[in-house]
């Protein structure tokens, strides 16, 4: 392996990244037990359950502001539906702009990975939670987590409406540098 140039290597890593994100056991089990969620991996920042795990409520990738090349955009936004002890992990992270090697989210359809993207050279761009207070009830919080990355490594999984397998996964891969 140590004569593969260096453009191999990269391209090796994001494929092995994007198999372990498919194949891991965080990307086969939702969070809390759920049959259907989605999910976001962090590299080297604790989660919900203490190895970087994050429940997602929603997520968007795309950048409506800039135009991106290839079709695509290097950032991806995702809430979460509450603030707890790890707001302050990804506070900081934001307000250092903590770069980490990986990220991936997932979107888990009756345990099968239906969608992932695996992010490279991840980078931490802002923090921002939102709150209301619709009376009678009591208020609502989420907070959204804005990603950059570099590299992206996007795979679709054709499912059944059981949530079995239907085929072989497809994959495309996007190189921001």
């Amino acid at each position: 392996m140590r004569y593969l140039k260096a453009r191999e290597m990269v391209a090796l890593a994001i494929l092995l990244g994007a198999l372990f994100c498919s194949s891991s056991s965080f990307a086969q089990t939702c969070i809390f037990g759920a049959s259907s969620c989605i999910n976001i991996h962090i590299d080297g920042i604790a989660g919900e359950d203490g190895n970087g795990n994050y429940n997602v409520a929603t997520y968007n990738w795309g950048r409506p502001d800039v135009p991106a090349p290839l079709g695509a955009a290097s950032q991806i936004t995702f809430t979460r539906s509450e603030l707890d002890s790890t707001t302050v992990r990804l506070m900081h992270a934001a307000a250092n702009h903590r770069v980490v090697a990986t990220a991936d989210l997932s979107v888990i359809l009756m345990g099968t990975v239906t969608v992932s993207y695996h992010m490279v050279d991840v980078q931490f761009e802002s923090v921002q939670h939102n709150g209301q207070s619709p009376s009678p009830n009591p208020p609502v919080v989420s907070e959204s987590v804005i990603l950059g990355f570099k590299k992206l490594v996007y795979t679709f999984q054709p499912v059944l409406p059981n949530g079995q397998k239907n085929g072989p996964p497809v994959t495309f891969t996007w190189n921001f540098e």
